[in-house]
C-alpha cells in the first residue's frame, strides 16, 4: 500500500520534556504513537540523530521514500536530514523507544561511516537481541 504525506517539517529538538539529559546531548522517551501524533503523516527530518526501537504494535515506517513494515523488534537509526514518518491504520497502535542525540555524542570515525552510508540504517532484531536492546533503552 502506498501512503502519501501532506506536510513536511524540520524539528530542531525532540518534543516532550527538555531535561538536563537533552542539554548533555541525549533525550530518551518511550511513547505510544497514534494516528493523531506528530509521528504520523508529517514527513519530517531533524537537526539531530534518532535511534528508534519499536516495542509493540504495527505500522509502516516511511523513510527517504522507502516503506518498511515496522513492528516489535524493528530498530532504525535516523540520521540528521533523513526524512521519515510512521503510517498507522485507524484503531491501530505503535509504541517505541526514541533516543535522540547530537552528533557530538558520536566518535568522528563512526559519524563518518553513518553519514556516508547510503539507504536506511535499520533492521529487525532477534527476540533475544530485542530484549537486550530494550534493557539498554530502559537504563
Amino acid at each position: 500500500m502506498q501512503y502519501e504525506t501532506t506536510e513536511v517539517k524540520v524539528f530542531e529538538a525532540p518534543d516532550g520534556d527538555r531535561t538536563d539529559a537533552w542539554r548533555q546531548g541525549f533525550f530518551v522517551d518511550h511513547r505510544p504513537i497514534g494516528v493523531e501524533t506528530l509521528y504520523t503523516d508529517i514527513y519530517h527530518c531533524h537537526t539531530y540523530f534518532e535511534l528508534e526501537l519499536i516495542t509493540e504494535g504495527f505500522g509502516v515506517h516511511h523513510i527517504n521514500n522507502q516503506q518498511i513494515d515496522a513492528k516489535r523488534g524493528y530498530i532504525a537509526l535516523i540520521r540528521k536530514n533523513d526524512f521519515h514518518t510512521y503510517h498507522i491504520n485507524p484503531n491501530s497502535n505503535l509504541s517505541l523507544y526514541c533516543t535522540a542525540f547530537k552528533e557530538t555524542n558520536i566518535s568522528s570515525e563512526i559519524l563518518k561511516q553513518v553519514i556516508d552510508r547510503r539507504g536506511s540504517i535499520d533492521c529487525f532484531l532477534s527476540e533475544d537481541d530485542f530484549e537486550k536492546m530494550k534493557v539498554c533503552f530502559e537504563i
